[in-house]
């Protein structure tokens, strides 16, 4: 059931909020930023950094799929951790996983914070009891690379309460090969409980709008912009 896709390329019968462990992969590597020219100085083995953090919450639908909404904080402003994967599991009441997918952030810039979310099927209309998020990484790197790309609050719109518009503004002179907008939905006693993306490509200097479907009844959603250098699905 598990396959591999690139979020930036790529709730209410019952909601939850867990904080879930980020564990370094096996190679180490150098990240670049988006222009890709620069190089990151290895972290030195004496310097300690704090490891990302995962906010997760959920929803299932009425169809019986689950509906998920993640946040990844890099609380380092001086490193950054390339290739960086989210991997999102769906449980039952036995712990067995029910759904399953894997996200390929390719990298958390520093000081990054990057929510969004995703609509996954249940297999045998299982009941889901819990949504578990990991994240796998190389080692990080020292580096000041921050995220360029500043995101205004959605607004929503229309009448079915699913569609979230906004923009976001790029601060650089570029145009960014692809950016992936990512929506988390709260309800009222503020817990996650859903979320969606949307992917852009060939994303210019200055202001750009967005639309992001959040298929859950939000009191409110807040929204995130993410550099890649890969389109979806690749």
């Amino acid at each position: 059931m598990k396959t591999k896709k690139l979020i930036a390329a790529a709730l209410a019968a019952c909601c939850a909020l867990c904080l879930a462990a980020c564990a370094p992969g096996g190679d180490q590597k150098a990240a670049t930023d988006q222009g890709g020219s620069a190089q990151e100085a290895p972290m030195a083995p004496s310097q300690q950094l704090d490891d990302p953090v995962l906010e997760t919450g959920y929803s299932q639908l009425a169809d019986g799929s689950v509906n998920f909404g993640v946040i990844v904080s890099n609380p380092n402003d001086g490193a950054v951790f390339p290739a960086f994967t989210v991997d999102v599991r769906a449980l039952d009441k036995n712990g067995a996983t029910v759904a399953e997918e894997s996200y390929d952030l390719q990298v958390l810039l520093a000081g990054e914070a990057f929510g969004f979310g995703a609509t996954l099927p249940v297999g045998g209309n299982a009941e889901v009891a819990d949504v578990q998020a990991t994240c796998v990484y190389d080692a990080p790197s020292l580096s000041n690379n921050a995220n360029p790309l500043q995101v205004s609050a959605p607004q929503q719109d229309g009448t079915d309460g699913v569609m979230w518009r906004g923009g976001f503004f790029n601060e650089t002179e570029d145009t960014l090969a692809h950016v992936a907008v990512g929506a988390v939905a709260y309800d009222s006693h503020e817990q996650i409980i859903g979320g969606g993306w949307e992917a852009l490509s060939q994303v210019g200097a200055g202001t750009t709008g967005y639309d992001v479907r959040v298929p859950v009844q939000a009191t409110h959603v807040e929204a995130y912009a993410h550099l890649s250098d890969r389109a979806l699905g690749q």
